[in-house]
Formats: structure tokens, sequence, C-alpha cells
């Protein structure tokens, strides 16, 4: 896996990087059913230059900026949960789908590389779901941040809750 800086994973959140990659997926079979290093080296140079041609997003309302941002903070902590076990078979499924591809046997090349995909999409779903949980965690720390200074912690937690303070 590529390392990433923090301006490569906002840049790589951008919708359009994640859904262009996902889109040329398929293309990574090619080079080695045409037995081209042409291809191979095209195909690689955009899987390396993507991640850090479009823009970073002005925010996190698409679903795709979301899973591409939980996929940085949960590679951060280098977790062994249900995504990790989604990312490795994926990884299976994807090895047998580049082998099936170097023999151009089509049938199991499509047979193996539609579930390496699709456990692709369930990983970056539950990369969805990771960041919204990390930042509601984070989000009342940063708010307690922003308070006035001299509330007491009860009167920040009376005012969340909607409470009026007298």
């Amino acid at each position: 896996m590529a390392t990433h800086t923090e301006k490569s994973w906002k840049r790589h959140s951008n919708p359009w990087s994640v859904w262009t990659r996902v889109l040329t997926y398929p293309l990574v079979y090619l080079p080695l059913w045409n037995r081209s290093w042409k291809q191979g080296a095209a195909v690689a140079a955009w899987f390396a230059v993507n991640p850090v041609i479009f823009p970073a997003p002005e925010d996190d309302s698409s679903w795709a900026t979301r899973s591409v941002l939980g996929e940085q903070l949960w590679t951060a902590k280098r977790r062994r949960d249900i995504p990790m076990a989604l990312n490795a078979a994926s990884a299976v499924f994807f090895a047998g789908a580049l082998l099936a591809s170097y023999r151009r046997h089509l049938w199991p090349m499509m047979f193996c590389a539609g579930p390496s995909i699709l456990l692709k999409m369930w990983f970056l779903d539950r990369m969805t779901f990771y960041y919204e949980e990390h930042r509601q965690r984070e989000e009342p720390e940063v708010e307690r941040e922003q308070e006035p200074r001299g509330l007491a912690h009860s009167e920040v937690a009376s005012r969340e809750a909607g409470d009026v303070l007298l």
C-alpha cells in the first residue's frame, strides 16, 4: 500500500478521484491479458497520479470523500477487524483475477474480479461508517474547545442539550 501524505489523502478524497479509480479498476487486468509492458506502465502511472491530480473536496458530504477519510483514520490505527478481513478477502480474489488474466481465462478472471471489486466497495462502505463514528467522537471535544472560557462543563452540557441557562 502506498504511503500518503496528509495533502495526498485530502486530494484523494475528492469524489472524482475515488470514482475514476473505481471505474478504471478493471484496467489492471488488461496488461497481463495482453502481455503489454506499455499498457502496464500506463495503468501504473494512472493509479500513481490519480490520488494527487484532483483538488481536495470542499466538504465531506460525499460518500466517496467520507470513505477515503475513514480509510485514512483506519489505516493510522492498523486495526484487525471486519474491514481488515474484507480487504484481505478482496486481495485474495484480486490475486486470483490477476493470475486468471495472465493465463487468459476469461470466466475465472471475471469470477475473481467481481468479488474483488464488491469486497473493495464493501470495505469503502465500512470506512464511511468508521469516519462518521470517529468524527462524532471528535466533534464534542472541538466544540468544547470553542466554548467561551469561564463556563463550567455542566453549563456547556446544558447548553448543548438545549436547556436555558439563567
